[in-house]
């Protein structure tokens, strides 16, 4: 967990195993927050991508620092899903801060994602990832926060 505080999870019995196999799924947004001290805080937001839920994705982007885009690589179509919310994220976060965490996916996964991003030109780094390991999140953010201060020094 990289939430300081107990976070707010939406979570509930998945009714779509059919497309997803797994018991549970988002239906809400989930909310946590890593302490700064007097620095402040960061606000952690988790938001479903299924289209249903696409009403959240510009408040919540408006104003974030960046996003990190979990795929389900065992999806069919996580490569088009790829394309179509670096797409709609890019209407309100500058594409350069997205950074992308391949979940149960395969190197041959990991090398079209890149493909993908090459293709568009953009900065969007490419991880396998494990969203229940505190270590991978750890290093999403790390690298996000990194991305982040490399953009403000070229500005």
């Amino acid at each position: 967990m990289l939430s300081d505080i107990e976070p707010v999870a939406t979570e509930a019995k998945n009714n779509e195993r059919f497309k997803v196999d797994k018991p549970t799924t988002t239906v809400g947004l989930d909310y946590g927050e890593i302490l700064l001290g007097d620095a402040g805080k960061v606000a952690l937001y988790g938001i479903p991508g299924q289209e249903r839920f696409d009403f959240m994705w510009p408040i919540v982007a408006k104003g974030a620092m960046g996003v990190i885009l979990l795929l389900d690589c065992s999806q069919d179509n996580y490569i088009e899903k790829l394309a179509s919310f670096a797409d709609t994220f890019s209407k309100w976060v500058d594409p350069g801060s997205f950074v992308v965490a391949l979940n149960r996916g395969t190197e041959n996964d990991l090398e079209a994602c890149n493909l993908l991003v090459e293709k568009r030109d953009v900065v969007m780094p490419v991880f396998m990832a494990d969203p229940r390991e505190k270590d991978d999140l750890n290093m999403l953010l790390h690298v996000l926060i990194s991305n982040a201060e490399i953009r403000l020094l070229q500005e």
